[in-house]
């Protein structure tokens, strides 16, 4: 992911990393990308969240709806559902 300026502190990135803390979502398409979706539903919050979307090699900013809380057991379950390595926090 590239430099953002407008990048609050505290923001979730889900998806394949290119570089140490850059990350990328499954298409838009695939059945992880509707369980990340659904992980963010259930864990609201006041995170923003930010998808590196591989398909299109683009970064998609969740709507507020989407925010997360940052709840560990989040991270745990989304770690699950894209890997360790697709998901990185700033």
């Amino acid at each position: 992911m590239t430099p953002n300026t407008r990048r609050p502190i505290n923001q979730t990135l889900c998806g394949t990393p290119r570089s140490g803390s850059t990350s990328a979502c499954p298409p838009r398409t695939c059945p992880e990308y509707a369980k990340v979706i659904n992980l963010l539903e259930i864990f609201d919050g006041d995170m923003p969240v930010i998808f590196y979307l591989e398909d299109t090699k683009q970064k998609l900013a969740a709507p507020r709806r989407l925010y997360t809380s940052g709840h560990p057991l989040f991270f745990q379950e989304l770690k699950r559902v894209v890997g360790a390595r697709n998901v990185a926090t700033k």
